[in-house]
């Protein structure tokens, strides 16, 4: 599990996601009527090639790279950032390091999408669930419900209750096979700030590639903080 980063000032309550509007409402839509809830499981069941118009989605709510906070850390109280990787602070609220050849994708179904290009088969989703209804453990059992259902050959790797950056959250790994019956790589790490906010960190990739991801994702949990970026 990452070592917490030094607690940056307590961000504003912010309406620009809701992820979902709620987990449990969400998944009572059922299958592909799931909105934001299962959007993220649903991105490697497509052809690369299909999204392409993802890349201008999340409106003026899109932070052009130019624009993005990418700052070398000299504080011993700042995370540290491995070569190759800049902070990246999103609108949303959120700040953590990313590859620095990323780019924000936007935003669709109440979610952040940060990946290299548009299709990218590596990627990184940040949810945000506003007065979260439930315990991030209870989430991920009834998000992993209907993904068990949905998925193709759906295999839980690891789903447990756990402890992130001193809040309650959980881990919740798994692999499936795609449309094109490629093995798929996926984790996520969600927990509930101090203010009820749920925020669900969710890196998929191909599970051949799948140690690159690993990186991403532990980088960007090692430096994940909170902000008040507009």
């Amino acid at each position: 599990e990452a070592a917490a980063p030094a607690r940056p000032p307590a961000p504003r309550r912010r309406a620009v996601l809701v992820w979902g509007a709620t987990l449990t409402a969400a998944l009572i839509l059922g299958g592909g009527a799931t909105a934001g809830a299962l959007a993220l499981l649903d991105r490697h069941d497509d052809d690369p090639g299909t999204s392409e118009s993802d890349e201008g989605k999340g409106g003026d709510r899109a932070t052009p790279a130019q624009d993005r906070t990418r700052e070398a850390t000299t504080d011993p109280a700042e995370p540290v950032v491995p070569d190759g990787y800049g902070i990246v602070a999103d609108t949303a609220g959120f700040a953590l390091a990313l590859p620095d050849d990323w780019e924000r994708q936007g935003e669709e179904n109440h979610q952040v999408t940060y990946a290299r290009s548009p299709g990218d088969t590596r990627v990184l989703e940040v949810g945000v669930t506003a007065d979260a209804p439930a315990t991030s453990y209870e989430n991920a059992k009834a998000l992993e419900k209907t993904a068990s259902a949905d998925r193709r050959n759906y295999q839980q790797v690891q789903l447990s209750a756990n402890t992130f950056q001193g809040r309650p959250g959980a881990r919740w790994e798994y692999t499936y096979e795609d449309g094109n019956g490629q093995p798929v790589h996926a984790i996520d790490q969600r927990y509930i700030a101090e203010d009820g906010t749920e925020y669900a960190i969710h890196v998929t990739e191909r599970d051949v590639d799948w140690a690159g991801a690993r990186e991403v994702f532990d980088t960007a949990l090692s430096t994940w903080m909170l902000n008040d970026v507009d």
